[in-house]
């Protein structure tokens, strides 16, 4: 006899940090952690290319989430002296591309790259916008990316400036994008004046809404956030993995790999039984399927596949596809031509198909490498394009000398694409609409033994500190279950096909 377990359903870093909050708190309680990866973390892993080294999977770092615990418990799983800066950084160093200059002051779009007469178009119709009702309403929950933006900048900013760059970025029409989207490029404020004058403007919150501070190097530390960010000095963000993957183990979480949940099943107001689908066991390429009695469920894989799981599928249920998200990773002979100091630059600019360059140097020297200086090219491309790897990379290589980053005279030594298949959502206004629907009927049934977790579990979730934030303020007070039955089953079957545990391609 044995207490249930608790089931934690999605092995990335917000199922990681639900098992290890959950333990830390009640060390008696069994936590099963269910992955359908071959690995945990997500995308946190690195890909490791033997000779030429790791490279993360996009751009990471691990931002402090100012919960005094929570904060201990992850940063304490490296020494401290095995992070590249031990006090962490202060701020991050982004840049932005936009307008055909490469910004390294600040990740905002600057207007004063703009041709003069549109300059003096865009301020002037903003002025004149900031006294009308419209610009001092408050946001209405069903705006589009459009209306917020109208709402924000007047007309002139948002169809010639804002418009072209976002619609780059996601290739819809910006009235078809939740406002979500503009927080994942730094599009909800501009640069406008110089420094000189920009600290006397921004202490008007009217202002502050709208401009951003002209150089990020000289901010003051009254606009800092004051949260700090880390990284790993060796081996990236799976450093960190690992660790927290260690750590788990030796507090008694079990982690089953290429395992997914195929059925759940609810009755009297709790999940009665989870159905989990195992590809492997004990090192055995063989299918099983267990049934398991959890005390409690901690659903960090996404709201689809648990809607679905949960037979309430809505009558429309059509996804806006995203277009596949695209790794470049590369080693140059020597450092970048520009924005050394960048730890990774925004790519707006209509005709590339960049949209983030990270620069591992800036913010990890140990990450140079005998055969070179390492960086990541992300990019969107259509799924048609994404099969040449060859042309996938010289096309990065191309768009990173345009952008000036690297000089002409740069070889490049090494470089591997990966094509992620589950890479950056598409923040559509269908997309995020049916995301709040379906969470809506989930918990509407009440189901007092389920947690949801993760991206897009609750409205506007999206970012790592807040994903990882919410996690824990949902388990840290969690109740040790009175102890039960432990009941499970196993077969050596053949699972049914089920279109569970996977997300739409937008997801």
């Amino acid at each position: 006899m044995s207490l249930q377990p608790v089931l934690v359903v999605g092995g990335g870093i917000a199922g990681l940090v639900a098992a290890l909050t959950l333990k830390k708190k009640n060390p008696q309680l069994p936590v099963v952690i269910v992955e359908r990866a071959d690995a945990p973390g997500g995308l946190l892993q690195s890909k490791d290319y033997g000779e030429y080294g790791r490279f993360d999977m996009g751009a990471h770092m691990w931002h402090e989430t100012g919960l005094a615990e929570l904060d201990e418990w992850l940063l304490g799983l490296l020494p401290r002296q095995d992070w590249t800066t031990p006090d962490g950084f202060v701020r991050e160093r982004p840049g932005m591309y936009a307008n055909g200059t490469l910004q390294t002051n600040a990740a905002f779009i600057d207007l004063r790259n703009l041709p003069h007469d549109h300059y003096k178009a865009c301020m002037g119709d903003l002025m004149a916008h900031l006294n009308t009702a419209y610009a001092q309403s408050e946001p209405e929950v069903e705006d589009s990316a459009y209306e917020y933006l109208l709402r924000r900048f007047g007309a002139t900013i948002t169809r010639t400036v804002m418009a072209p760059a976002i619609e780059k970025v996601f290739d819809r029409p910006l009235i078809q994008l939740h406002p979500m989207a503009l927080s994942f490029f730094n599009l909800g404020k501009v640069l406008a004046f110089d420094a000189s004058i920009v600290h006397d403007l921004l202490q008007s919150d009217v202002l502050r809404q709208r401009f951003g501070y002209s150089d990020q190097t000289q901010l003051p530390k009254t606009l800092v956030e004051g949260r700090r960010l880390f990284y790993p000095k060796h081996g990236g963000m799976q450093r960190l993995i690992d660790a927290l993957v260690d750590q788990l183990k030796q507090l008694g979480v079990e982690i089953w790999t290429d395992a997914a949940v195929s059925a759940v099943t609810y009755a009297h107001g709790r999940i009665a039984q989870v159905t989990i689908d195992r590809q492997s066991l004990n090192g055995h390429n063989r299918h099983h399927r267990e049934m398991l009695a959890p005390a409690h469920v901690v659903w960090s894989a996404g709201v689809h596949p648990l809607c679905s799981l949960l037979g309430l599928n809505l009558e429309v249920d059509y996804f806006d596809r995203a277009p596949k998200t695209v790794l470049v990773n590369l080693l140059l002979e020597k450092p970048v031509a520009a924005g050394q100091q960048l730890f990774y630059v925004y790519c707006t600019e209509p005709g590339f198909a960049t949209y983030r360059v990270v620069n591992y140097p800036a913010f990890c020297p140990d990450a140079i490498r005998d055969a070179g200086y390492p960086m990541t090219v992300e990019l969107f491309l259509p799924e048609s394009q994404t099969h040449d790897h060859q042309a996938v990379a010289a096309q990065a290589i191309d768009e990173l000398r345009r952008m000036g980053m690297v000089g002409a005279d740069t070889s490049v030594r090494f470089s591997a694409v990966e094509v992620l298949k589950q890479g950056f959502p598409l923040p559509s206004m269908t997309n995020i609409n049916l995301t709040e629907c379906r969470r809506q009927r989930i918990n509407s049934l009440g189901l007092a033994n389920l947690t949801m977790i993760g991206i897009l579990a609750e409205p506007q979730l999206f970012f790592q500190p807040d994903v990882i934030r919410d996690t824990y303020r949902k388990l840290v007070d969690f109740v040790d279950p009175a102890p039960h039955a432990f009941s499970a089953g196993m077969h050596d079957t053949e699972p049914t096909q089920t279109d569970s545990g996977y997300a739409p391609s937008w997801a």
